[in-house]
C-alpha cells in the first residue's frame, strides 16, 4: 500500500516525505493511521479543520496524500514537531 502511494504521488507531480511518527497522520491518536484517520480527514476536507496533516491550513489534497503514503503504519507516537511534508515539483 505504501508503495503504491508514493507511486500515485509521484505520478501527480509530489513528493510525499514522512518521518518516524506516522508523518503526522494519526488523525485519531490511536497510534495506527488506518480508515477512521481517512475518515476524519474526508470529513474536514476542504476546510481548515482537524485534517490538516502538512499544516499549511487547509485539508486538501496534499494532505490525503501524506495520509495514504502513512496508511497502515502502526506505533505512532505524538511526538512535538511530528510532520510530513510535500514538495510540489514542477
Amino acid at each position: 500500500m505504501l508503495r503504491s502511494a508514493l507511486l500515485l504521488a509521484s505520478f501527480a507531480g509530489l513528493v510525499v516525505g514522512q518521518d518516524a511518527v506516522c508523518g503526522g497522520a494519526d488523525l485519531d491518536a490511536n497510534t495506527a493511521v488506518d480508515v477512521g484517520d481517512l475518515l476524519l480527514l474526508l470529513a474536514a476536507f476542504g476546510t481548515s479543520a482537524d485534517g490538516d496533516i502538512d499544516g499549511n491550513g487547509s485539508t486538501d489534497v496534499s494532505d490525503l496524500l501524506a495520509l495514504l503514503g502513512n496508511f497502515g503504519a502502526a506505533g505512532c507516537t505524538t511526538e512535538p514537531g511530528a510532520q510530513t511534508f510535500v514538495t510540489i515539483i514542477t
